[in-house]
């Protein structure tokens, strides 16, 4: 099923705020018909290409104005608020990725990671996605050891992991669950080259690994963990298991 990204909204929003001909029905239906022409030999592609700038320069240079005045052009903000300042935060898109901004930038510098996927509801350049972060980021709190404030869930190059508003420290990602084997440490997020795993926080002291989301105690043998095997389901992580 084809869904349309939250970038896909927001150039379309853009579009339609300050060049709004490009969007219509007709200016597609007669761009077509003018190529077909030129190619016939029945119309110059410069007198083409002078149509169409004699309505899009003016446009044009109405956005590159309010850049070169450091103003925005185009704001999303966000129901999410800034951590630091609590003003809402925007979205915002660099390196080919969207991630959210405090609106009150410079003064506040606030940022934060946006997953790759996650629902949301578009309205007019303002996004509803507090809720949907929240679904996809479901993870256990985790207080920052220094700052004793909330870590949150950000993505890098090498998956998903926690990091500290306020200091910048960062930590993988917890599960809940402790590991069956040393009990001692917990289940944490890791990412390797064959995707996404679990592994034991006291790496490499204890080896434990899993290959799907550890989900609790075995209620069967109370030795091992119930984990979500990508290939045969819930199942437990003890070989000996007596359960299904």
């Amino acid at each position: 099923r084809l869904r349309p990204t939250l970038l896909g909204f927001i150039v379309t929003d853009f579009l339609r705020r300050y060049f709004p001909e490009t969007v219509q029905e007709d200016f597609t239906a007669q761009m077509e018909a003018d190529l077909d022409r030129i190619q016939e030999g029945e119309l110059s592609r410069e007198a083409v290409l002078r149509s169409f700038y004699s309505w899009f320069s003016p446009k044009l240079q109405t956005v590159e104005e309010l850049l070169s005045q450091r103003r925005k052009p185009f704001q999303v903000l966000t129901d999410v608020p800034c951590p630091k300042c609590g003003a809402p935060m925007e979205v915002r898109f660099w390196g080919g990725e969207l991630y959210l901004a405090c609106s009150r930038y410079p003064e506040c510098k606030s940022t934060r990671d946006l997953p790759r996927d996650f629902s949301f509801r578009y309205r007019e350049g303002r996004v509803e996605l507090a809720e949907g972060l929240k679904q996809a980021e479901d993870v256990p709190e985790r207080l920052c050891p220094t700052c004793k404030v909330p870590m949150e869930v950000r993505h890098g190059r090498y998956g998903r992991y926690l990091r500290c508003p306020k200091c910048g420290a960062t930590a993988p990602i917890p599960t809940g669950v402790k590991c069956p084997a040393c009990e001692v440490g917990e289940l944490v997020e890791r990412t390797g080259k064959n995707g996404i795993f679990y592994a034991c926080s006291r790496y490499p002291e204890c080896r434990f690994r899993l290959s799907g989301r550890p989900v609790g105690p075995c209620p069967n043998c109370e030795k091992g963990v119930l984990f979500e095997d990508p290939r045969r389901g819930l199942r437990c992580s003890n070989p000996d298991c007596p359960g299904p």
